[in-house]
């Protein structure tokens, strides 16, 4: 439908107050043309709940997910893709807000509907693995995060290859919670590979790039390894600068958090 159409167009421009106008808009056409009770009503519920979400309104997204997911599932039945993406969406809600056991039911509601629908070993099934794992991680569950984290990345493995960005991102995410766990060697690890991914597909140049430049330069600075930490703080630095300019926000904290790694090398070579 073009009111669709146009409103994607503005949702992929950034401008979610207009996209959530268009659907709405479409919404209404819909209802008008029919009882209510088909898949083009329930996509359309989805759409508006998506642009709430992004517009950090929870109450009205969950509302407008919940029209969506009874539609649908009414129709479809509980094992369809549709009905996985409306778990997955309504669990995402609840991570921001912070409830965490809502989310967890929801997204596991999500996996078992995917499973059905595309397999155990799709990347929509990682991808919902790896949502489960960043709610295990904010509470700090860290072997459970683990667990869901790496079952995530063996299936982008096997799907998509080792090189694939999703990969990096899960390096990432495992990184994470080494971190956290104060495994600093195997964070430092995992922040590697995926800086390694990153250099080959996105190359030198690119936010992702630096935002791994910046996990490794953090890890070294914890272990007080001054030197190493300067290096990847310094890529981090460079590459910004050429993003941004050296007024962008972040290239200043990069800049102000180097100084504060030299100046804390001077002192400990100093004290040697």
């Amino acid at each position: 439908m073009y009111l669709d159409r146009r409103s994607n167009i503005k949702r992929l421009d950034g401008d979610c107050k207009g996209a959530l106008k268009g659907f709405k808009d479409s919404l209404d056409l819909k209802l008008k043309s029919s009882r209510g009770e088909n898949i083009d009503v329930s996509d359309s519920c989805n759409n508006i709940g998506v642009m709430y979400t992004n517009l950090g309104k929870y109450r009205e997204a969950l509302g407008t997910y919940k029209k969506s997911l009874k539609k649908r599932s009414r129709i479809k039945g509980e094992n369809d893709a549709g009905v996985a993406t409306l778990y997955n969406n309504i669990g995402g809600v609840y991570y921001n807000q912070d409830k965490y056991d809502k989310a967890l039911l929801m997204l596991k509601k999500s996996l078992y509907a995917s499973w059905t629908t595309f397999g155990k070993n799709h990347p929509s099934i990682a991808a919902t693995y790896n949502n489960i794992a960043s709610v295990y991680h904010n509470q700090g569950k860290h072997d459970d995060a683990l667990l869901k984290y790496n079952i995530s990345l063996k299936i982008i493995q096997e799907q998509l290859g080792d090189n694939h960005p999703n990969a990096a991102k899960l390096y990432d995410n495992i990184g994470g919670v080494y971190d956290n766990q104060g495994k600093y060697d195997d964070a430092v690890s995992m922040y590697k590979k995926s800086l390694k991914i990153r250099l080959a597909t996105t190359g030198n140049n690119h936010p992702s790039t630096t935002q791994s430049y910046r996990n490794i330069a953090t890890i070294y600075r914890k272990q007080s390894n001054y030197t190493q930490a300067i290096e990847f703080y310094q890529k981090s630095f460079d590459s910004l600068c050429y993003l941004y300019g050296e007024n962008h926000p972040q290239v200043v904290k990069d800049k102000q958090i180097l100084d504060q790694c030299r100046l804390l090398k001077s002192k400990a070579n100093t004290s040697l």
